[in-house]
């Protein structure tokens, strides 16, 4: 048993063993699906002078949407995943350039491994009343801090009438 012989073992071993367990305890549980990303850095129970690698989780979250193209009163589907388990992931509109508004169009629960699946029809109108009349609407997933989020691009077909052109009229050939 490793404790039994414990009193044998530097302090600097000792340590590192007690970071070890420590971080082994207090990683995310596996319900979650984070990325681990390795950083070099000084962990606060090393040993002074010595640095080591550290583990920092972090979350990638992604989405795609069926059908990519369309306008208003189609059906979107958001899917997605990369997500904190079992947090609240709000679908919101934008324009390109423009910041997140407050107001989303659907909601959803990121499943136990971050996936996430939310539908909505596609407005006429931003939730201010305008009409949305810009031809790249950016679709927003976020958590409600907006700590996690991602987004793609919907191209926004607006209802434009074709202007027909009358037919020319047609003179009939005498016999």
């Amino acid at each position: 048993m490793i404790w039994k012989n414990a009193h044998k073992a530097t302090v600097g071993l000792l340590l590192i063993l007690i970071t070890v367990l420590a971080v082994a305890c207090s990683t995310v549980s596996s319900d979650r699906t984070p990325t681990p990303s390795i950083t070099t850095g000084i962990h606060p129970a090393a040993t002074p002078g010595n640095t080591q690698q550290t583990t920092v989780y972090s979350y990638h979250p992604n989405i795609t949407i069926g059908p990519r193209r369309g306008k208003a009163g189609t059906e979107v589907t958001v899917v997605g995943g990369g997500f904190p388990a079992g947090i609240d992931v709000q679908i919101r509109l934008t324009g390109e350039d423009t910041g997140a508004p407050d107001d989303y169009i659907a909601q959803t629960e990121a499943g136990q491994h971050g996936n996430i699946q939310a539908s909505f029809t596609m407005p006429a109108n931003w939730p201010s009343g305008e009409p949305i009349t810009i031809p790249r609407v950016t679709i927003l997933a976020s958590t409600t801090d907006f700590a996690e989020k991602a987004t793609t691009v919907f191209v926004y077909e607006t209802n434009v009438t074709p202007e027909v052109t009358p037919a020319a009229k047609s003179t009939p050939l005498a016999p």
